[in-house]
Order: structure tokens, then C-alpha cells, then sequence
């Protein structure tokens, strides 16, 4: 039986072709996460690979159609677009306004309806990659105390100063920002308000300790993490 060998090059390849694939699977959802048992299947793939050829070691060549074989396993899933609230409207639901829009004409009805806060659309492709970078950045700087939004905002902006062709598309990226960080506080509690703040750039974030960026499962998450007072 031949039990083929690994050269350096090959090996070389394999940790490039890892990092890459777990680069990748950061930005994708996919219907599995690309971990070490991945790394462990191109492995295999490729001493068999060697093996067909009665090889006695694992060549360059047989790592690059190894990693070209598992990429193409690795299945996306298609998923709907999440939908983004402007973080700086909230919609009143107390009687008294109940009361108070019974009595309003259609002009006043229409002029509401113009008023109403804002949403946007996003790929959810987008919206994790944003999420990660977001997660990074604090992990990164101070996992434990958390940073203020103003300073996330910063730094993510900083990070993607490459990505903007002109002043107004940052302007753009920037209140989108602000809607992805509103949604990952409200919705998925993926971040959570350390410390609360009369402005929303004075707010102390923090990751929620149970979330995993590997898995990008937010079903366990809770607001179970209660901010501080002003």
C-alpha cells in the first residue's frame, strides 16, 4: 500500500488554501462552516490523489486539485435580504397617540406615513460581513470594556476607506453602518449596549459573550447583558 508523504511545497499550499477557504466561508453563508475537518478532508483527498497516480508523496499539484474539488462541494445558500430600521425613529404605540390618530384627516394620515421611519435592504452576505468586521474590531481593541459606537464606526470606516470611490458613497456606507449596528444590538444581539448614553455615539458596545463567529448562529443569544445607566 502506498502511504504517500507530504513535501513542503504541498504543505505550503494546504495552510494557504485553508486560510483562504476560511476567509471566504466569513463572507458566505454556507450550508456547513469550512473548519478542520475540511482541512482534514483535503488532506486525505490529496495522499488519494497520489495514491491514483502511485505516488509515494504528496505533490503541489495534487493539493491545488484537492482544494479546487472541495471549494466546489462547498454548497451557498441563498438568503432573503434583512431588512435594516433607522436606529434614530421609533414608532410610538401608546393610547394616547392610538387616540390621537383616530381623529387625524388623510392629509395628516399622508403626512405620517411620509414621516415614518426608514428602512433598507440589505444582502445578508453584506450584513455578516459587516457583523464580523464589527466583531473583529472590538474583540481586537477591548473585548471586555467595549467601545464606544463613534469609535466602532470609526474604525470600520477606516478599515474600508478602499472600497469608497467618492465623499457621498462614504456618506452612504456610514448610515448603513448606523442601521447594521442598530439591528445587531435590537434584533440579533449579536453586540450589546455596555453602558447607555444620551447620544447613540456615546453608547458603550460590547460582543455578546456567547456569540461565535465560526458558527454565525444567533439563535442562543439573548439580551441577557443589561447596560449600565447613563
Amino acid at each position: 500500500t502506498i502511504k504517500p508523504k507530504i513535501t513542503p511545497p504541498a504543505h505550503k499550499l494546504l495552510v494557504k488554501y485553508y486560510r483562504q477557504l476560511r476567509q471566504k466561508d466569513m463572507n458566505d453563508q454556507k450550508a456547513y462552516r469550512f473548519t478542520v475537518r475540511q482541512l482534514e478532508s483535503m488532506i486525505r483527498l490529496s495522499e488519494a490523489l497520489a495514491r491514483v497516480h502511485c505516488d509515494h508523496e504528496v505533490k503541489s499539484q495534487y493539493v491545488h486539485e484537492a482544494a479546487r474539488l472541495l471549494s466546489k462541494s462547498i454548497i451557498s445558500v441563498d438568503a432573503p435580504e434583512i431588512d435594516l430600521d433607522d436606529p434614530t425613529q421609533k414608532l410610538s404605540n401608546s393610547p394616547t397617540d392610538d387616540n390621537k390618530e383616530m381623529d387625524m384627516n388623510d392629509d395628516t394620515q399622508q403626512q405620517k406615513s411620509q414621516n415614518a421611519p426608514k428602512k433598507i435592504a440589505v444582502n445578508y452576505k453584506y450584513y455578516m460581513k459587516i457583523a464580523n468586521l464589527i466583531v473583529q474590531q472590538i474583540r481586537r481593541q477591548n473585548e471586555e470594556e467595549g467601545l464606544k459606537q463613534s469609535v466602532i464606526e470609526n474604525l470600520i470606516m477606516k478599515s474600508r476607506s478602499d472600497e469608497f470611490e467618492n465623499e457621498e458613497q462614504l456618506i452612504q456606507e456610514q448610515q448603513l453602518l448606523r442601521f447594521i449596528i442598530h439591528r445587531l444590538v435590537e434584533m440579533d444581539h449579536i453586540l450589546v449596549v455596555k453602558h447607555v448614553a444620551e447620544s447613540i455615539s456615546d453608547r458603550v458596545i460590547i460582543v455578546h459573550p456567547n456569540y461565535d463567529p465560526d458558527s454565525g448562529n444567533t439563535k442562543n443569544l439573548s439580551s441577557e447583558v443589561q447596560p449600565h445607566g447613563e
